[in-house]
């Protein structure tokens, strides 16, 4: 009994702990870091606002934690196209494809990148998650672009690193364009040119 009860103990507060995340996750890609209170987050889940406190002590812990919650969605949607897809060109083209499905059909837009516009005011650990996060998209983008071109499935001028900083730039400046105008078109330009930048 004691056992079942430490359980349910256990087991609800991965929830809270969860539905918190939840919560901030989307008020940030609403209205930035800046915009939202621990109250804000409370009235959402049901709870009281020092109760986030237990989960996460410090608004900033909270965001890093989000941030490596969401580094690792993006890493594990990396690690199964790899398993999924032999060709480096075609894996590219699914990830294209999937943060389309993900931050336009799901309405939503990159945390990281809401987060990267509000860098100087971020605290120092939030932004050094948020570097990390670029930086390895960036690692992995290069890697799949030098793949693709030894295997002569794609061509382009330029570094494999410079391409990817490239590529990241482009998918954040039309995700940013496509949530202010309400419409895919801005994304779905953008991977069109890159696809025949990088010829498929």
């Amino acid at each position: 009994m004691a056992k079942d009860t430490e359980q349910r103990a256990t087991d609800e507060a991965a929830e809270t702990r969860a539905r918190i995340l939840d919560v901030a996750q989307r008020l940030i890609q609403e209205r930035g870091y800046n915009g939202f209170s621990y109250r804000d987050i409370a009235d959402e889940v049901g709870i009281r606002a020092p109760t986030i406190h237990y989960y996460f002590p410090s608004k900033s812990d909270l965001a890093a934690a989000l941030v490596d919650r969401y580094a690792t969605v993006m890493a594990e949607l990396c690690t199964a196209l790899a398993k999924a897809e032999p060709k480096a060109w075609k894996r590219l083209s699914r990830y294209f494809q999937a943060t389309r499905q993900i931050m336009l059909e799901q309405r939503h837009v990159c945390l990281c990148g809401v987060l990267a516009m509000e860098a100087n005011s971020l605290p120092d650990n939030v932004r050094r998650a948020v570097d990390r996060f670029f930086d390895t998209s960036r690692k992995w983008l290069a890697d799949q672009l030098r793949e693709a071109k030894a295997r002569g499935d794609i061509d382009f001028a330029g570094s494999a690193d410079d391409v990817a900083a490239m590529i990241i730039s482009t998918m954040q400046g039309s995700l940013l364009l496509s949530r202010a105008s309400m419409s895919p078109e801005p994304f779905d330009a953008a991977i069109k040119q890159i696809s025949r930048f990088l010829g498929f």
